[in-house]
């Protein structure tokens, strides 16, 4: 990921890069979306731009479907952290944190979008692989946009020690590719 993500800053292009939007909505006490009490709005949206899509890949013993990942991703969230009214605290200096909901947006779609999943995580200081199992499905859904999946990278092994291999889709064939053996 260190190395792809180093060639797409030092080759700039539009073919990976997405345009998103963070959208906020406060809630009340029951979970409900409600404006802000005072100016009666909600956060300003957020606007960024990216070029991997990265996804929380949460424990589990079960199949998950990269689409599912995705859905997920792109659904309001539950935030616990509570978020001020910027508008209340420009205009009458305090305001305080209230529940609120996150939805992230890609505005703008690429022709391609790369996918990384987040499977490592760190634990009392120790790097530790999460093994969930991931289907991956012919076509994604990102945003009601579809793409064709032309190929992946998986990891064997531990978060401390492991080998990566790569398999491409040329027409309707799939080919392994891994270090020094040709593609099969």
């Amino acid at each position: 990921v260190e190395l792809l993500s180093y060639i797409l800053d030092h080759c700039p292009t539009d073919l990976f890069h997405f345009d998103t939007s963070a959208d906020y909505e406060f809630q009340d006490e029951e979970g409900r979306p409600s404006a802000f009490p005072k100016c009666k709005g909600n956060p300003a949206n957020v606007p960024g731009t990216d070029k991997i899509l990265r996804l929380i890949l949460p424990n589990s013993r079960a199949n998950i479907s990269l689409n599912d990942l995705v859905k997920r991703h792109f659904s309001k969230q539950p935030q616990t952290d509570g978020r001020r009214c910027s508008n209340c605290v420009s205009n009458y200096g305090s305001a305080p944190l209230l529940p609120y909901t996150e939805q992230l947006h890609i505005l703008r779609h690429p022709p391609y979008i790369l996918v990384q999943l987040l499977r490592m995580n760190f634990q009392d200081g120790t790097t530790i692989k999460n093994s969930s199992p991931v289907t991956i499905p012919k076509e994604v859904i990102v945003n009601e946009i579809s793409y064709q999946v032309i190929g992946t990278i998986s990891h064997i092994g531990t978060a401390s020690a492991g080998h990566n291999r790569a398999f491409l889709k040329q027409g309707e064939k799939w080919f392994m590719c891994e270090d020094s053996r040709h593609p099969y």
